[in-house]
């Protein structure tokens, strides 16, 4: 994968994941403390940043840093999941991983665990 192939990965997973949060590029560029013309750049495989800026994007979009670097696929979904629960009480994640075993088991009854 060359750079140029790697941030057009990179900006089209922002663009998706900033769209999802229903930010604009003004309003994610605020969080960010950057221009909105760099946003867009991003959004385009334009323009490459640092780590740093790579970090605060996942982190303004509540999202691992896997899913802005890799096409789409379930494991970065997964991070985020963990980026999420990152710092609740005890009590809140063991309670979400009821309702999770709950759906899975949903499903499997309904056979919609490959949809």
């Amino acid at each position: 994968m060359t750079k140029d192939e790697l941030a057009l990965i990179v900006g089209s997973n922002i663009r998706k994941y900033r769209l999802e949060h229903k930010l604009t590029q003004d309003q994610l560029a605020e969080k960010l403390g950057k221009s909105t013309s760099f946003c867009a750049n991003l959004e385009r495989g334009k323009k490459s940043m640092s780590i740093m800026t790579l970090r605060d994007i996942a982190d303004a979009l509540e999202i691992s840093c896997d899913c802005l670097l890799y096409e789409e696929n379930t494991r970065p979904r997964i991070g985020n999941i963990e980026v999420l629960l990152n710092g609740k009480p005890d009590s809140f994640i063991i309670s979400i991983e009821r309702m999770i075993r709950f759906c899975i088991s949903e499903f499997l009854k309904n056979g919609v665990e490959n949809r």
